[in-house]
């Protein structure tokens, strides 16, 4: 498992927000990151092709308010600095697209992890985080506005493919590093459609298999095939009539205590529409409560 030594973080300046902070402090020191870099963009709004607007210079004469901006985000890296004790604490301002600007820095930076911050009501820059996770190359961790850095249950997606076997071995190394000792639950959605039962009829037991005889049967395998550690994970199977999966992880991610998603950045069957698209928007704009991270 490669380790987490370059970390990444978007700092915005919200004062009342100290979780991003708290749980920024907690991977780095626990992971042994050499090198965190707090970073903030302010944006430059494109209008149309022949017009750009620089969000420090409203359409008034008013003053720009890049040092307000230096101030509140250099307070931010000062709580990172005392508390990242064995790290190298930086801190970069830089103008332009926020999207394009985050995807560049974790490029240049060769970032293992880039730690974003989900406000509770802030529509547009979950939007940046969902479109910054389909496109960096490096591990993404969302940190929910008000979230608790004790992480005690880690709960882990799967679906039996190569990319939910690293994300089981990344929920395995972080559960080592955060020294806990409660079993890793590996979540498997059962993908049930309606049109799978007519009636009291199952068409999945003609065969002479349940679905769910068929899953655990694939998970046994799975674990054989990538040589995980069976005794420190505990299987869960959820069936699923909802084409949203992003509500039956959240759900069942409440249900079991979870502290911590971790989920691979692709898949298959049914895990794959989670990845695709929507599912992952509603699960990261949704999830208030969870710390939710995405591996690559």
């Amino acid at each position: 498992m490669k380790s987490i030594k370059n970390v990444l973080v978007a700092l915005d300046g919200a004062a009342k927000n100290k979780s991003l902070q708290q749980v920024t402090a907690l991977f780095v020191n626990k992971l042994g990151a050499r090198k965190v870099l707090g970073i903030h963009v302010i944006p430059v709004l494109k209008i149309a092709d022949t017009v750009t607007v620089d969000a420090r210079h409203p359409l008034t004469p008013a003053a720009p308010a890049v040092e307000l901006v230096r101030s509140k985000i250099e307070r931010e890296a000062d709580f990172l600095k005392k508390c990242c004790k064995q790290a190298e604490v930086g801190v970069a301002i830089r103008e332009g697209q926020p999207y394009n600007s985050m995807v560049r820095l974790t490029e240049e930076m060769d970032a293992d992890l880039l730690i974003l911050g989900r406000r509770e009501h802030s529509s547009q820059s979950g939007i940046t985080a969902q479109k910054i996770a389909r496109k960096v190359k490096s591990d993404v961790l969302f940190v929910p506005e008000g979230r608790s850095s004790t992480i005690e249950r880690i709960m882990v997606a799967i679906d039996f493919s190569d990319d939910s076997a690293r994300a089981v071995e990344k929920a395995l190394f972080l559960a080592d590093h955060l020294g806990l000792t409660q079993a890793v639950t590996c979540l498997n959605i059962l993908d049930i459609p309606p049109i799978s039962r007519i009636g009291e009829m199952d068409i999945y037991n003609l065969a002479g298999k349940s679905v769910l005889e068929i899953s655990k049967e694939r998970y046994e395998h799975f674990l054989d095939q990538y040589h995980l550690d069976r005794d420190r994970l505990e299987p869960l199977f959820v069936e699923s009539w909802d084409a949203n999966l992003g509500d039956t992880i959240r759900s069942t991610a409440h249900e079991t205590g979870t502290d911590l998603l971790v989920l691979g950045a692709h898949g298959h069957g049914a895990i794959q529409r989670f990845f695709a698209g929507s599912v992952t928007e509603n699960l990261v704009d949704g999830d208030k409560d969870h710390l939710i991270w995405v591996v690559r």
